[in-house]
């Protein structure tokens, strides 16, 4: 939304204690909603409320190629990282690190913690093989794909489990790196690294686009 320049204030729901107002937006008890006063218009779900935004504002500022081929990869990247990593990775940290600790459902796994940092090197080895010879994911200009990553990345990043130096594999995170790098320097993804999450502290290097 910051991208398009679309006027918006956040409504913080702490979505585990199902309101009934809560559920009366979205019967699933899922984040995030999209509630458009102006249309009148209640969008659910991420992919949704993407779809809808690309609709009904300005085309110069499509997250979307025109080309319908380029469009169909943008798409089968973002499903990429809206259900494989996010169960691999940054959905099962943020379970097992901040959600149970918020609704106090006791420690954490550290078996599904381990896992995921585990896939974390071949999802960050994928990400690299895409942007060989590309500024960006899905081409030579920036869409959807490369927003909904660094998302995810920052995710992870956030609570301290990427290593960005390792000891293997250092080519491709590098490559990773400077990707994400030149997201986070972007306006409208700098208010997402002022973001506060109650007893985390984020690395040193999380709010630095030039870490």
């Amino acid at each position: 939304m910051h991208e398009k320049y679309l006027n918006f204030s956040l409504i913080k729901e702490e979505f585990w204690l199902e309101r009934s107002s809560f559920i009366t937006l979205n019967p699933s008890g899922k984040l995030p909603i999209l509630v458009d006063s102006d249309n009148k218009t209640i969008i659910c779900d991420v992919m949704p409320i993407f779809e809808y935004l690309e609709e009904t504002t300005d085309k110069e500022n499509n997250l979307l190629p025109t080309n319908p081929t380029e469009r169909a990869e943008v798409r089968r990247l973002l499903g990429w990282f809206h259900e494989k990593f996010y169960k691999e990775v940054s959905n099962a940290l943020l379970t097992e690190r901040v959600w149970k600790r918020m609704k106090h459902e006791g420690y954490p796994d550290s078996t599904i913690i381990r896992y995921a940092i585990a896939v974390l090197p071949e999802h960050i080895l994928y990400l690299s093989h895409l942007l060989r010879g590309s500024d960006w994911l899905a081409g030579n200009q920036m869409t959807a794909a490369d927003l909904a990553a660094a998302a995810h990345i920052s995710v992870v990043d956030f609570l301290g489990n990427i290593t960005w130096k390792p000891a293997k594999q250092s080519d491709a995170f590098d490559v990773v790196r400077e990707w994400y790098a030149r997201i986070k320097s972007r306006p409208s993804f700098r208010a997402l690294t002022n973001d506060i999450v109650e007893g985390f502290t984020p690395p040193l290097h999380y709010a630095d686009p030039d870490f």
